[in-house]
């Protein structure tokens, strides 16, 4: 009996949670799925006119942030190297669907979080810049502000979805003046190699949330082509993959030639493990895969390292901050040692391996090793504390 009453309160948390992300816009109290931060200060994207404005952003340690390409020149604009360095590492990160930002001032995504338990301010991406890293954001919000997010899901692999290319003002109505050509993985790879075409570094990560998994997969990948092509050196191909939460609809995609976007995902993960050993990690938040129109996709379970990130500091209804917290947990973990890897010993005892898991500051050959077998990293320590200083991780067969 309390098993059934915990399946149904779980059914109708997630039932409202998929409702209102469904039909209403961008709230200041819930995001309902969007990946804008509603409850973060993020006003690096507001401003009174509009026009259409996307593309790679820099970010400086302070969070200030500029525009790294110049679409009428089809070039990087240039930027002092407290944004950009060329012999620095570099992370990319790609957000995910945000219906309704346009209306809120095209509200966009930064990297400082509000903490929900003690209120303060945390720039998520401190110690990342202290030690050089070039820190971007590749922003689509126009783009991704659908109400459906399907509509919002073709324009990353192709521009005969069934919006096209259009994009949101902030009046709530759709524009198709100065529309791009191509689909938003190919203009994100073009801005990659113009922006980042000159790194050094051999030391370059691609990151994203949500729906933004797939568009930084397909960057990915297109970076891959171009590498085993003789286009690109290989010293631009990631060494790291890095999917937030990740969703995938269910369905055949005519624009995919009948491919599901998780399958294509995961065909291209395959393919960049092999030919480019890409380390490759899964970091799930929440069960949005679970909702109706959500593709599991577990057989990419067995190509990735999979870890279960349990923020228990937030109540069970509060799945939308669950998803949102995933990315912000993931940049601020940069911050502190990899987290313990631990299993249960014949006292039902946790014990340290000696080994870690997966977060930001994970080593790269260390998560390599994770990927590929039956193995799921389940958070057990740190559930009820924001900072991920004091998350420990299990090892289970999933």
């Amino acid at each position: 009996m309390k098993k059934s009453l915990l399946k149904l309160t779980s059914f109708i948390a997630f039932a409202m949670f998929f409702i209102s992300s469904c039909s209403t816009p961008v709230d200041e109290e819930l995001d309902a799925l969007v990946e804008n931060e509603g409850k973060s200060e993020n006003t690096s994207g507001q401003r009174t006119t509009d026009f259409l404005d996307y593309g790679i952003h820099w970010f400086a340690s302070n969070g200030s942030s500029t525009k790294a390409y110049n679409e009428n020149t089809s070039s990087a604009i240039s930027v002092s190297s407290s944004y950009y360095n060329p012999s620095k590492p570099t992370v990319i990160y790609f957000h995910g669907w945000q219906n309704g930002s346009s209306q809120k001032g095209y509200k966009r995504e930064n990297f400082f979080m509000n903490d929900p338990q003690n209120g303060s301010t945390v720039n998520t991406v401190a110690k990342w810049k202290q030690d050089g890293w070039n820190v971007a954001i590749f922003y689509w919000n126009q783009f991704a502000d659908e109400s459906e997010l399907k509509d919002a899901e073709a324009k990353i692999w192709s521009t005969s979805g069934n919006r096209g290319m259009r994009y949101r003002l902030s009046d709530g109505s759709y524009s198709t003046s100065k529309s791009p050509s191509t689909s938003l993985g190919e203009l994100a790879f073009r801005q990659f190699k113009a922006v980042a075409g000159n790194n050094t570094s051999g030391n370059i990560r691609i990151v994203g949330h949500s729906l933004g998994n797939q568009l930084a997969t397909v960057v990915s990948k297109k970076i891959s082509d171009a590498v085993q092509n003789g286009q690109l050196a290989s010293r631009l191909m990631p060494n790291r993959l890095e999917l937030l939460d990740p969703f995938w609809s269910k369905g055949d995609k005519s624009f995919l030639n009948g491919d599901w976007t998780g399958e294509r995902v995961r065909n291209y993960a395959r393919e960049m493990k092999n030919e480019n050993n890409l380390a490759i990690t899964w970091y799930k938040s929440t069960a949005i895969l679970n909702l109706g129109i959500g593709d599991n996709n577990d057989a990419l379970k067995d190509i990735v390292a999979l870890q279960s990130q349990r923020f228990w500091y937030l109540n069970a209804f509060q799945i939308a901050d669950k998803h949102n917290y995933v990315r912000h947990n993931y940049f601020w973990s940069y911050s502190f040692s990899a987290p313990k890897e631990v299993k249960l010993n014949w006292w039902k005892r946790r014990k340290a391996t000696g080994n870690v898991a997966a977060s930001a500051s994970t080593s790269t050959s260390r998560i390599r090793s994770m990927m590929g077998d039956s193995y799921v990293w389940d958070q057990v320590e740190g559930r009820y504390t924001t900072t991920p200083a004091d998350d420990q991780f299990e090892i289970k067969n999933w």
